[in-house]
C-alpha cells in the first residue's frame, strides 16, 4: 500500500512539473484533483501531444472531465427540469458560451453579466429570479486560457457580482459553479456551503466549461477531489 502511494505521488509530482513547464496545460491544483492513475501517467509521459492537434484537444478535455470537483452535491445534480430554469454567469467571458449554449438548447433562459455590467442590470434581474424553480449560476475568476491560448490576468472581483453569486446559494436546489482557485472560496463573505450543489472548476478554460456543462446535464459524473483544505471545505468529495 505504501509503495503504491509513493508511486502515485511520484507520478503526480511529475505531472505538476509538466503543467508548470507547459502553460497550455492545467496548473498544479487542477492536476492534483485527478484520481485517474492512467491519465496521470499519460500527462507525465515525455510523449505528450503537440498543441493544436486533435490528440491534444482530447487530452485537455479528458483532464477537465475527470478533475472538476463537486464539493457539495445532492439530488439536484444533474439538472433534470429545464422549464422554469435559468442560467446566470457572473464575469461572463468567451468561455461562458460552452455552458450557456448547451443549457439554452434545453430551454434554460440565459443571463450573462460580463465585467463592467451596470449595477442597475442586476437589480432588474434580481426580481425576475423569483419566476424560476431552479438556477444554475457560475462565477468566472482566476487565471484563464483565452481562445488564442494566452493566459489572462486574474480577474478582480466586482463586489456586486461577487455577492449576488454567493447569495444565490441560499435558494434550495440551485447549482453553483466556481471557475477559479478553490482557496479563494474562503474570501466570500457568505458561506458557499449554502449551495446544495457546488462544483469547483479550478481554471477558467473552455475545456472546464464544457466539462461543467456535461456534469450539469448528467452526461458525466464529477470525479475530481479537492486537493487543498480550505476554511469551509475539506479535501476530497466527488465520490
Amino acid at each position: 500500500m505504501k509503495k503504491t502511494v509513493l508511486a502515485l505521488f511520484a507520478v503526480l509530482t511529475a505531472c505538476i512539473a509538466t503543467a508548470q513547464e507547459n502553460t497550455d496545460y492545467p496548473g498544479a491544483l487542477q492536476i492534483s484533483a485527478l484520481r485517474d492513475k492512467a491519465l496521470l501517467q499519460r500527462i507525465a509521459s515525455s510523449e505528450k501531444p503537440s498543441a493544436e492537434t486533435p490528440e491534444y484537444e482530447a487530452l485537455m478535455q479528458e483532464i477537465a472531465d475527470k478533475s472538476l470537483t463537486a464539493v457539495r452535491r445532492d439530488h439536484n445534480l444533474p439538472l433534470k427540469k429545464f422549464e422554469k430554469s435559468a442560467f446566470l454567469a457572473f464575469n461572463a467571458n468567451e468561455n461562458t458560451k460552452y455552458i450557456a449554449d448547451r443549457l439554452a438548447e434545453k430551454g434554460v433562459e440565459v443571463f450573462l453579466f460580463p465585467e463592467g455590467t451596470p449595477d442597475e442590470v442586476f437589480y432588474n434581474v434580481r426580481y425576475k429570479l423569483n419566476d424560476y424553480n431552479k438556477i444554475v449560476v457560475c462565477y468566472h475568476a482566476g487565471d484563464s486560457l483565452c481562445a488564442d491560448k494566452t493566459r489572462r490576468a486574474k480577474t478582480k472581483p466586482e463586489m456586486l457580482q461577487f455577492k449576488m453569486y454567493a447569495s444565490l446559494g441560499v435558494r434550495h436546489g440551485n447549482i453553483g459553479v466556481y471557475f477559479g482557485d478553490p482557496t479563494d472560496l474562503d474570501a466570500f463573505d457568505r458561506d458557499l456551503r449554502d449551495f446544495d450543489v457546488l462544483i469547483v472548476g479550478y481554471e477558467d478554460t473552455e475545456y472546464n466549461c464544457k466539462a461543467a456543462a456535461k456534469i450539469i446535464l448528467g452526461e458525466i459524473k464529477p470525479e475530481g477531489v479537492l486537493p487543498v483544505e480550505t476554511k469551509h471545505f475539506r479535501k476530497g468529495t466527488s465520490k
